[in-house]
């Protein structure tokens, strides 16, 4: 069945050939060794596929100039996107160069270029409004384009499963559902979205689903989101990395990375419009660059569900490893980005390096609100004698949920109200966790 081959035929591929069931070769040989060439024989394969069939393309560019293409019912294969390229030149900017078609259509193993790149709005590989695959599978590709690497028209319903595929654009969506989308689920797995750009008035956008009924469903498994500014573009940018507007957003274990170039990074937007979305695991590490996750979030259900979950881990050495501890307020401070708008205190410890002896090692977590200091623990963190971490504290450390906010352009202050009476203890670290009300 389409989608199921997993590798290569066990013989070396000539340009382009179809494999259809009782294993009868068609081949469509170029006439010449030459980009041109190539690329007619695909188009020549493409127009006498059949359902079922496999047409595979050996190592090579095949350039189909301003021609678009369509797989149907069948599974287009190259050699790997290192090998294969399918380089197309089309400015319709109206329907995809390669369309995908009929119930089950699958595209692997090959790098599809539009390399037209004159600013105007291309869509390399998607569906039509018509005739939409049920089901559309996606193995090892990367695809580029102006905009829109992949892009499903109005109302062109269908499931997708993606894997190990990049989608690379300049500006636009790297990723779009159109208008009017039905109510399907699109599932990718270790896929990167990239934006690069902007072109003048374009806005980078690392992957938006435009779904006005909001009624699909996008789940990410383990995939990385890369918006990169144009160094030479002097613009702000508004939007950066975006899932939204969609009805249900999964994500697991994926990161997010921005790079402004010249610009001014914004945001980084999960589930704007959305009525609810999904974060599991270690999401959202900044890579390079600035970070933020605050819109988005008024706007439907979000769930951070178990596991660790969108939490930042702020360590300080209040003390080096070998120094005495000592008593006086602000043994240490910390500024508080603007990244990190909306982030409340979750968790705190400390820990010293050499145990102290007699009574014990006190200290106050503090925040700076832009007027006064004010404790965010309404229970101190302390260290018992002869231990090492609060962790095995007599009387644990108690948030004070009404000052626990982190304040933008604030401080954080560490203060050391009492330590060990007989001994003090050397080193001295804290370790909080702060993570979205």
């Amino acid at each position: 069945m389409p989608g199921r081959i997993t590798g290569p035929p066990s013989h070396p591929v000539a340009d382009v050939v179809i494999y259809r069931d009782p294993r009868r070769a068609i081949p469509y040989y170029a006439a010449a060794d030459t980009d041109v060439a190539r690329g007619n024989a695909l188009v020549a394969a493409l127009a006498a596929q059949a359902d079922g069939d496999l047409i595979v393309m050996g190592p090579g560019t095949f350039d189909i100039g301003i021609q678009q293409i369509t797989v149907d019912n069948c599974t287009l294969r190259g050699q790997g996107r290192e090998q294969t390229t399918i380089d197309c030149q089309n400015a319709s900017g109206t329907t995809p160069d390669l369309a995908l078609t009929g119930a089950t259509p699958v595209i692997t193993d090959f790098y599809f270029l539009n390399s037209l790149s004159n600013g105007t709005y291309t869509y390399p590989v998607g569906s039509i409004t018509s005739g939409a695959p049920t089901f559309a599978e996606l193995r090892r590709l990367k695809i580029e384009g102006d905009s829109d690497a992949l892009y499903y028209w109005s109302n062109a319903g269908g499931d997708l499963d993606a894997f190990d595929c990049h989608f690379r654009c300049k500006y636009d969506s790297v990723v779009n559902l159109g208008t009017g989308h039905s109510a399907d689920t699109w599932r990718f797995w270790h896929c990167q979205f990239e934006g690069r750009g902007p072109f003048t008035g374009g806005t980078p956008a690392t992957i938006i689903n435009n779904v006005v009924t909001k009624s699909c469903r996008m789940e990410f498994y383990d995939c990385h989101f890369l918006s990169v500014g144009d160094a030479n573009s002097t613009e702000t940018y508004g939007l950066n990395c975006a899932l939204i507007n969609t009805s249900l957003v999964f994500v697991h274990n994926c990161t997010f990375q921005v790079s402004a170039g010249a610009g001014t990074i914004s945001d980084i937007e999960i589930g704007a419009n959305a009525s609810t979305v999904t974060i599991q695991g270690g999401w959202g590490a900044g890579l390079n660059g600035y970070i933020t996750t605050s819109n988005g979030e008024g706007n439907g259900t979000f769930n951070y569900e178990s596991g660790a979950v969108d939490l930042r881990v702020l360590t300080f050495i209040v003390f080096p490893p070998t120094s005495d501890t000592t008593t006086g307020d602000g043994k240490f401070y910390w500024h508080v980005p603007a990244s990190l708008t909306g982030y409340v205190l979750k968790t705190v410890h400390a820990e010293v390096v050499t145990a102290g002896v007699g009574g014990l090692t006190n200290i106050m977590v503090m925040r700076w609100t832009g007027f006064a200091w004010q404790d965010m623990l309404s229970t101190a963190l302390t260290i018992d004698t002869a231990e090492t971490g609060s962790d095995t504290a007599l009387n644990a450390a108690v948030i004070n949920t009404t000052q626990d906010n982190v304040v933008i352009n604030g401080m954080i202050r560490i203060d050391v109200d009492a330590i060990h009476s007989t001994t003090a203890a050397k080193g001295l670290i804290v370790t909080l966790e702060i993570g979205r009300e």
